[in-house]
């Protein structure tokens, strides 16, 4: 048995398929690599927000004590926040809250001593040393750059608010 109709696609037909496949999927393939660039930028962002955030929040909360100093009295890269409370024995409390360490030019922030690292992508880091009768604003800088991106929170502390 013979088929009359033998014939098969001819490459004029095969050219015209792919030119538009390839038409309808560039478009998609480049938004789906668009978003998922955006994304990863925004992953970065978000990030580096939340660690300046959390430190912002560590140093603001523990400077309004006025129970704490910035000192470095380890090195002249290493700072620490530490108390200044006496207790009843008149003995000094020597908890350290926060760690600041510049190293090659990088900051890194870490809870108390050796606690875990909230950040070692630290570029500016202002830390006033609290003085008795310090007059009020007290402010903070803190700016963090990773990944070719950069955020700058500045927040002034007030003393005796009330």
């Amino acid at each position: 048995m013979h088929l009359n109709n033998e014939r098969g696609v001819t490459l004029i037909e095969l050219l015209v398929t792919i030119v538009i496949m390839v038409a309808v999927t560039t478009p998609i393939v480049m938004m789906v690599s668009l978003a998922m660039n955006t994304e990863r930028e925004v992953s970065v962002q978000n990030d580096i927000q939340r660690e300046a955030r959390l430190i912002m929040e560590r140093v603001t909360e523990k400077m309004r004590d006025k129970n704490v100093i910035w000192t470095n009295a380890q090195s002249e890269n290493k700072w620490e926040l530490v108390c200044v409370l006496e207790n009843v024995e008149g003995t000094r409390c020597s908890d350290v809250y926060l760690t600041y360490e510049v190293v090659n030019g990088l900051g890194t922030m870490k809870l108390g001593e050796n606690g875990p690292v909230l950040s070692e992508h630290i570029t500016y880091f202002n830390h006033p040393n609290y003085e008795a009768g310090r007059s009020n604003p007290v402010e903070v800088k803190l700016q963090i750059t990773k990944s070719g991106r950069s955020i700058e929170l500045t927040t002034n502390i007030y003393y005796d608010r009330f």
